[in-house]
């Protein structure tokens, strides 16, 4: 136990729970950036299908179908947050 501001005790497992609460979010924001590099480069690499489509296309073979954010298992929302640098970058920059 350590004193803290104001003579506040606050339990060594606090700091211990703050130190990997901030490891965790470090490990997500990695993980969700490089998410956005491969959807990116997936995109402009034209292996996963864009907005709109050929919708006319004859073939009904599922190996020529290029996948979907759905076919994936990301949401829109998803994949434009993790294509787009934001705070997440800020908190990696301070917190290595």
């Amino acid at each position: 136990m350590r004193i803290a501001r104001f003579g506040a005790r606050v339990p060594a497992d606090y700091e211990y729970f703050t130190y990997e609460l901030a490891k965790t979010k470090k490990i997500r924001i990695r993980a969700e950036g490089k998410w956005g590099e491969l959807l990116k480069g997936m995109k402009d690499g034209g292996q996963r299908e864009s907005k709109g489509g050929d919708r006319k296309s004859k073939s009904d073979d599922a190996t020529l179908k290029k996948p979907k954010l759905s076919d994936l298992g990301i949401t829109r929302d998803q994949a434009s947050k993790w294509q787009q640098p934001g705070p997440e970058l800020a908190f990696l920059r301070r917190h290595g």
